[in-house]
């Protein structure tokens, strides 16, 4: 059987594939995938794989059709077991209503942005240019590129590494310093 044969059996046998999958994916899988999609990547696959398909009876391409949108079916929701569910984190605002927080908290988050800003106050002007640029602007790592002239997005990254770890330093050690 050439080509153009089993590319014509192929396209004959997708709405009678696509009909017979359309009630048989498991709940986990019509969210997140649509029927359609599935047979047609399977008909890709089929076809891309010419030379190792034989054709012996009219059904054969049906049937290797199906059995093939099953174990697409059975790959995708192995995939999704492995990979953790995403869940948004909700944010410490919303974890921590106004009326549920105490004094302490209060000046516990008062002395912290005092050690924050003490801190940096002691870095070069240019390390807390970047520390200013990235946390309190929240701007992004190509708008700091252009910004301060960097040649690479690596060095930029590499220049807020580091101008985060002396200002962690600078925090801890006027910590010990306390202590």
């Amino acid at each position: 059987m050439d080509a153009r044969e089993l590319e014509a059996m192929v396209v004959e046998c997708l709405p009678s594939v696509s009909k017979w999958a359309h009630g048989r994916l498991p709940p986990a899988v019509r969210g997140h995938l649509d029927t359609c999609d599935l047979v047609q990547e399977v008909a890709c696959r089929m076809l891309s794989k010419r030379g190792a398909f034989d054709v012996r009876h009219p059904f054969a391409v049906e049937g290797y059709m199906r059995r093939a949108l099953l174990n697409l079916v059975c790959d995708h929701l192995r995939r999704t077991r492995r990979q953790p569910m995403l869940a948004e984190m909700p944010s410490e605002h919303e974890l921590r209503s106004p009326a549920s927080r105490t004094p302490f908290d209060s000046v516990l988050e008062s002395e912290i942005e005092a050690q924050y800003r003490a801190a940096l106050g002691r870095l070069r002007s240019k390390d807390r240019d970047l520390i200013v640029a990235r946390i309190e602007h929240l701007k992004p790592a190509a708008e700091i590129r252009r910004q301060f002239g960097f040649s690479s997005m690596g060095a930029t990254y590499v220049a807020i590494s580091r101008a985060l770890a002396r200002l962690a330093r600078e925090v801890a050690s006027r910590r010990s310093a306390r202590a």
